[in-house]
């Protein structure tokens, strides 16, 4: 992750804080780059910039009941 966008006034437009584990909610959810593009060890990506995250939440998933 950069620093974040060079606005047209020369200011960077920093990007929210964010770490690994992370839950982050799109506004286009596949951002700008390619949709879900996987890596060597089966993670799947995609690239967005800052303005389309909406929202990022801190926590972790609650396992479901059976």
């Amino acid at each position: 992750m950069g620093p974040g966008r060079e606005e047209e006034n020369g200011r960077v437009a920093t990007m929210p804080e964010m770490k690994i584990g992370d839950v982050v909610v799109a506004k286009n959810p596949w951002g700008i780059g390619p949709k879900d593009e996987e890596t060597n060890d089966g993670k799947k990506l995609s690239f967005m910039r800052s303005q389309d995250i909406a929202a990022v939440l801190d926590g972790t998933f609650l396992e479901e009941e059976v």
